[in-house]
């Protein structure tokens, strides 16, 4: 199992969808043949958001370059999943990867998903530590308000206040539904939101340090 590796290269604003520089991510993705790179190139390339993305045959490795604003990790690789490739978190049901047995495409399935170590996979409603421990960094943990909300909430790290950071709401299907960028405290506008309860993942420079939940009134 190779590990997510996550580059970073943002600037930082104070509102909702602020721009910010594409980020480049790359991660293991399982596949044979030029049909498979096909197949798992365009899967990505239509995701609104992504600018640019290739797979490696030798190595299985997808790089994909994409607007955090608009789209995230976790989207991409389970679109390529669903099109029947195993992806560093998420594998391809089993009805899309029968499609491809008995043709060139028909890969090893080798990922050992109970070994994933790896953020939050929002989709799978399931937190993993992330990368290694010597990889961590010691960052302050963050404060939401007012919650049960309405209309906004408010992100704020008690530590340094000018850590660049990233926040992603997402609702209990998996689905990211708001998204912001800051440096140390910012706001989150969910008045457009239905009610309920929804996930709030923290990413203060591209390391996944928490999540909290969020009820919307």
């Amino acid at each position: 199992m190779r590990y997510l590796v996550i580059f970073l290269f943002s600037s930082w604003g104070l509102v909702l969808n602020a721009y910010s520089e594409p980020t480049t991510v790359s991660f293991n993705t399982l596949g044979n043949c030029s049909i498979c790179k096909d197949r798992i190139e365009g899967a990505a390339k239509v995701i609104p958001g992504v600018v640019s993305v290739t797979w490696k045959i030798i190595s299985d490795v997808t790089t994909v370059t994409y607007d955090s604003t608009i789209t995230d990790v976790y989207t991409i690789m389970h679109v390529i999943a669903n099109v029947g490739h195993d992806t560093e978190w998420f594998p391809a049901p089993d009805s899309a990867y029968n499609l491809l047995v008995g043709t060139c495409c028909e890969y090893q399935r080798t990922n050992n998903y109970e070994l994933v170590q790896v953020g939050y996979l929002s989709l799978e409603n399931r937190w993993f530590n992330p990368l290694g421990q010597g990889e961590l960094k010691t960052i302050s943990s963050f404060t939401i308000y007012p919650n049960p909300a309405t209309d906004m909430i408010r992100i704020s790290l008690s530590g340094d206040k000018k850590t660049k950071c990233h926040a992603a709401l997402y609702d209990l299907s998996g689905d990211r539904v708001a998204a912001a960028s800051f440096p140390g405290y910012g706001v989150l506008d969910i008045m457009h939101l239905p009610k309920g309860e929804y996930i709030l993942v923290v990413s203060p420079e591209g390391t996944l340090i928490g999540r909290k939940k969020v009820i919307k009134r």
